[in-house]
């Protein structure tokens, strides 16, 4: 039955106006101009909401702009302005004035959070840095001396002047993207708890007054100058996480930061530091420490860290054929070690080299390697007959690789070597992760039909290995690895195979059966 209009209750006019502003905040603007059609409440509300949010797509700069200031002479006056988003991509000089004009309307209305991404999507019109330099939008100074703001987001701009000093009592986040003209930056903020300075040219110093900073997240340009004094930090008592990326810092620096003298520090992540040699690091409450490409002269890492949950570390060897190897003793009894391996060269020296620097990570809870190639990993059997296995007391590997693995047998044999009493090994590979499960029996076989460990002080998997449990290996794998298993060790009972893997499988592959 049909119900005359005028009959049908408007329930939407009977939200209250902040519940309404409160779904505009998830839209667009020009979304939520669109809503004025929904019932008659949201045909005035849209004029008050405290979001202002435009990015210019699919019409040019100029008709952009006209709507913006459309859409700011239409609202209600003195009206109180939550936020300002504005992601204008091809800005150009002729638009400064009335961009000027929309920050202006956001300052003058107490804005409490500012997000204008001005970085210009075509940077090949600008054949110079220089040139790109002068198309950046230049910040006002209004913005950095408002007293209102507490989230402020810039991307693209020409900051001035070029000693930037910013004080605020009410900021709380600061973020800067791909801004440039910056010579030093001095934060004076009782109240900033993150810092995020990323990809921007220029800046050689920092300095920070900021009692309650928490975060700390700076990534440098290629050949970035910046180079970090003792006192950066020296009122960053509350610093929970940092990340530095091509900054130039000093052993002593960082031992002097990752102490009990910042009692919250909890994840440290470095990248790009390149002058780190020797490493002591002493912390009661660091849970994550990663170094990515700063091996280039590290010689040791030792930490001692009990609630250290993972240590992360780039191992680069090829640049240098003759390093030596990495020293990385951690002293954590639950930490997972994931290590990211860089090599041009398998040769013997390789092999070597990642045999002295696992020998140091048999204790840790699990050990990840990631690598391009399974030939990263597969030692010579000559090298497996005349060395000690290196990782004795591990029980989880995981080996992650970019490539496909073509020869699995030996792949997983020298995986075995190198970890030889694991109680899982998981190779992940093209996003399907397998792994294979071992469970030992009590006592352990010495028979003499067993010559793989003769002489050795520890024995291997094939003594007492009893059951044998394979994950997520398609069926012609499962049957080549049934056959490895059966060959390396006659005492193994039982082999289970279960795929729990969403893959959709090729035709071909379907059409197999497990049959063993």
């Amino acid at each position: 039955m049909l119900v005359p209009m005028e009959n049908v209750e408007d329930l939407l006019s009977e939200l209250h106006e902040p519940i309404l502003h409160h779904i505009m905040s998830f839209l667009p603007s020009k979304d939520a101009v669109r809503t004025s059609v929904l019932s008659t409440k949201f045909k005035y509300s849209w004029q008050s909401c405290p979001t202002i949010d435009f990015k210019l797509k699919g019409y040019g700069t100029d008709e952009f702009l006209s709507n913006v200031h459309d859409f700011i002479g239409r609202r209600t006056l003195g009206t109180a302005i939550g936020k300002l988003k504005l992601r204008v991509p091809s800005y150009s000089e002729t638009s400064n004035n009335r961009l000027d004009a929309v920050i202006d309307y956001a300052i003058q209305n107490f804005v409490k959070e500012v997000d204008l991404d001005f970085r210009n999507d075509i940077p090949q019109l600008y054949p110079t840095m220089k040139d790109l330099y002068f198309s950046y939008y230049p910040l006002p100074s209004r913005v950095l001396a408002s007293k209102s703001i507490t989230i402020l987001k810039l991307k693209g701009f020409k900051m001035a002047p070029r000693d930037l000093i910013l004080t605020s009592s009410v900021l709380r986040y600061l973020s800067l993207e791909h801004c440039t003209g910056m010579e030093s930056l001095k934060v004076f903020c009782d109240q900033l708890s993150l810092i995020h300075v990323e990809s921007c040219v220029g800046p050689k110093q920092i300095e920070l007054v900021t009692p309650y900073l928490e975060t700390f997240y700076f990534i440098g340009e290629e050949g970035s100058q910046l180079e970090l004094s003792e006192d950066t930090f020296s009122t960053c008592k509350s610093l929970k996480h940092l990340n530095l990326d091509r900054v130039k810092i000093t052993d002593q620096w960082l031992e002097n930061l990752v102490s009990e003298d910042f009692a919250f520090l909890e994840n440290v992540r470095l990248s790009g530091c390149n002058t780190l040699k020797k490493l002591m690091i002493s912390h009661s409450n660091l849970k994550y420490f990663e170094l990515d490409q700063c091996s280039e002269q590290l010689e040791e890492v030792e930490i001692d860290a009990r609630k250290l949950d993972t240590f992360a570390c780039g191992i680069n060897y090829g640049a240098v054929m003759d390093k030596q190897p990495i020293c990385l003793p951690i002293h954590s009894p639950l930490v997972k070690v994931i290590l990211l391996l860089d090599t041009s060269s398998t040769t013997s020296n390789w092999f070597s080299f990642l045999r002295d620097v696992l020998s140091f990570l048999g204790h840790c809870r699990e050990l990840k390697l990631v690598c391009k190639s399974e030939e990263d990993l597969i030692v010579p059997e000559d090298m497996r007959g005349s060395l000690l296995s290196p990782l004795h007391d591990l029980r989880n590997l995981k080996v992650e690789i970019n490539n496909p693995i073509s020869q699995l047998p030996d792949f997983v044999g020298s995986l075995l070597w190198l970890a030889p009493h694991p109680d899982t090994v998981t190779i992940v590979c093209d996003s399907e992760e397998k792994s294979l499960k071992f469970k030992y029996s009590l006592v352990k076989n010495e028979v003499k039909d067993v010559f793989c460990c003769h002489l050795k002080p520890i024995l291997c998997w094939r003594h007492n290995l009893k059951e044998l449990t394979m994950e997520n290996f398609t069926c012609l794998e499962t049957r080549i690895m049934h056959k490895f298993f059966k060959v390396q060790d006659m005492r193994l009972e039982t082999i289970h195979s279960t795929n729990k893997s969403k893959r959709k499988r090729p035709k071909h592959e379907a059409e197999e059966f497990c049959i063993y």
